[in-house]
């Protein structure tokens, strides 16, 4: 069994991937897996398979079902989560698989920095803000100054992090239906609840070869966003309960840039994301039985895409009455 898996989602591969993959097996460490989970027909021009596993999901998917359909698959301790447009580095993968000798450790966050100014950052890691469900940390600061006791990380980025697999595997993977947008604050903010550790490690770097894109207001990112602070609002004190109608309706307006249309379209779906407030007692339940597996040192049941599918599904059931209305 590997130490550590790389998994790296992606839609195209010929179009996506060279870059990235390149960097992968010249820098990675001899006790890992690569694992890429892909959808569209890859032809294997450099014949790779004898380096890497080629895994081929059908169907309309998104980033975060390719990456639990990879996490199935993976057989390594660590999983490192990796999307196309990132270069890792030289021992890029040391000192974060050091910081998992610890038990408490569930995640890492490297640092990403920018391709054309490697002593600025892309990112250190996600955070929440008191009005921002998501914020990144570090943006355009000098690397330099990404140091774990400066900066308030509570997990990576999806576009770069390592994980513990059996923390992931606890939770039932990676939350689908909040977007590939918020899915990594997701995955932080339960690691929180669950009281283990995340840790910022800026000695391991990625450079970004091509920007990841940057959410746009729809109505399905607003509704991820009500369901994201429902899930996780009882680490939220009362005052901020009380205020988070003014909270959303400032963080639909800022992630807008003051266009009329797209604040609209954030608070609609702000309105059927309360329609499914329910799932925060859902995940309540799934963080008490995460806490009941890791501690039994249980092996979870498998994880699959259809399972990943059937919680979308049952999501959106849960909003169509609010969006019927609406």
């Amino acid at each position: 069994m590997p130490r550590l898996s790389i998994l790296i989602p992606c839609f195209d591969p010929a179009a996506e991937l060279e870059d990235t993959l390149v960097s992968v097996l010249q820098n990675r460490p001899r006790d890992c897996e690569v694992l890429v989970i892909h959808t569209q027909q890859y032809s294997d021009p450099y014949n790779l398979r004898d380096e890497v596993q080629l895994l081929r999901v059908s169907g309309r998917v998104s980033l975060c079902q390719l990456a639990n359909s990879g996490l199935a698959a993976a057989t390594g301790e660590v999983v490192h989560l990796l999307l196309p447009g990132m270069a890792a580095t030289e021992n890029w993968t040391d000192e974060p698989l050091s910081h998992f000798d610890d038990p408490e450790v569930a995640c890492v966050a490297p640092i990403v920095v920018q391709a054309n100014d490697p002593t600025k950052l892309v990112s250190a890691g996600v955070t929440r803000g008191w009005i921002a469900s998501r914020k990144v940390v570090g943006a355009g600061a000098a690397a330099s100054l990404a140091q774990p006791r400066r900066w308030n990380v509570l997990g990576p980025t999806f576009a770069a992090g390592f994980y513990r697999r059996s923390v992931l595997e606890s939770l039932g993977g990676i939350a689908t239906h909040l977007t590939d947008d918020l899915a990594d604050i997701d995955l932080a903010l339960s690691i929180q609840a669950l009281g283990l550790l995340s840790i910022l490690e800026p000695k391991s770097r990625l450079i970004e070869q091509q920007p990841v894109a940057k959410p746009k207001s729809s109505i399905g990112l607003g509704k991820a966003r009500e369901l994201l602070f429902w899930r996780h609002a009882q680490l939220r004190g009362p005052v901020s309960l009380l205020l988070h109608p003014i909270a959303a309706m400032a963080e639909s307006v800022a992630a807008s840039t003051g266009n009329g249309g797209a604040v609209a379209s954030e608070l609609v779906g702000r309105l059927l994301g309360l329609a499914a407030v329910g799932t925060a007692a859902r995940h309540g339940q799934k963080l008490a039985d995460a806490r009941e597996t890791l501690a039994a040192g249980e092996a979870p049941a498998s994880l699959s895409l259809a399972e990943a599918r059937r919680e979308k599904s049952a999501a959106d059931q849960t909003a169509a009455p609010a969006r019927r209305a609406a």
